[in-house]
């Protein structure tokens, strides 16, 4: 750049109109790098994000899918019909199933505290499904914005580039 701009200075005054064309030229590629570049900067702290959201919701289904909070779908459906039925009774004797009385305490409330994992469970796994594809979006769009980074910069510094140096190459 510096013996650019020493040849800029050499230019007579006739041509002083083509170095500040060029000039010109070189500032609003600058300011189309500066711009490609904070494009950059927003886009891969999106996809960072998004990525970091998949990763944690990931991490927390695979706990509640490891913990007490698994449920299969059958054994929630059954968990529901006896919810259902026993919405009906006030007291609960016998567990409707099995008939025990040993554990009929607390059923109603054991029962919904399943049903409540299984739905946390199903809806964790619907926000991975979600967010997976948003955060390859955004990927896409990082990589995008990299490579018009790239192409901007190198814009620059073909621009910038002493005259008899492009005509060189």
């Amino acid at each position: 750049p510096v013996a650019w701009a020493r040849a800029i200075v050499a230019i007579p005054a006739a041509d002083s109109s083509v170095a500040t064309a060029d000039l010109r030229k070189l500032e609003r590629l600058v300011e189309a790098a500066a711009t490609a570049i904070d494009e950059l900067v927003a886009a891969d702290s999106a996809a960072k994000t998004a990525q970091s959201q998949v990763h944690a919701t990931q991490q927390e289904l695979d706990t509640a899918e490891q913990g007490a909070l698994a449920v299969e779908v059958s054994l929630v459906n059954l968990l529901e019909a006896a919810q259902q039925h026993m919405s009906k009774h006030a007291v609960i004797e016998a567990c409707p199933l099995c008939e025990s009385p040993d554990r009929a305490h607390g059923l109603k409330e054991r029962i919904a505290e399943r049903i409540a994992a299984a739905s946390q469970v199903r809806a964790l796994a619907v926000a991975v499904k979600i967010a997976t594809p948003v955060a390859e979006g955004k990927a896409v769009v990082r990589a995008s914005a990299l490579q018009k980074a790239k192409l901007a910069v190198e814009a620059v510094s073909v621009a910038a580039a002493p005259n008899d140096w492009r005509t060189a190459h």
